[in-house]
């Protein structure tokens, strides 16, 4: 399953489709995004990522407003650790730890863009 939710996911180039989320109608996810949570059963890391919104927008560091980083990494013992950074040589902006996860892969990134429409969660290769 690992390998072919992979890539599957790696098909995914743009989108026709934004998810509004339920809880949070500023956020929302491309159609990758709503595969991965849809086949890999994470839509409680769309809920994470949504839940971070409203302190993450008030930071004094404005890229966070512009652009998101965000990084899920599964370790062997199957917890894992959720990360967001406004970029990749700054410290991290959120970092939560996991106790378990049935996630099926080994890590996946989803950058979080600003648009007109709101925080838009979308797999790299949306962007």
């Amino acid at each position: 399953m690992t390998n072919d939710l992979n890539i599957n996911l790696a098909h995914f180039t743009g989108t026709e489709h934004y998810y509004r989320h339920p809880l949070h109608g500023k956020f929302l996810h491309t159609d990758g995004v709503h595969y991965l949570a849809e086949h890999a059963g994470a839509y409680w890391l769309l809920d994470l990522i949504a839940s971070y919104q409203p302190d993450l927008l008030k930071r004094l560091d404005t890229r966070l407003r512009e652009m998101q980083f965000w990084h899920l990494q599964v370790h062997p013992n199957k917890s894992a650790t959720v990360i967001c950074r406004a970029d990749a040589d700054v410290p991290p902006a959120v970092c939560q730890h996991i106790e378990y996860t049935d996630f099926p892969l080994p890590e996946i990134d989803i950058w979080v863009v600003a648009d007109q429409m709101g925080m838009i969660a979308m797999l790299k290769s949306e962007y």
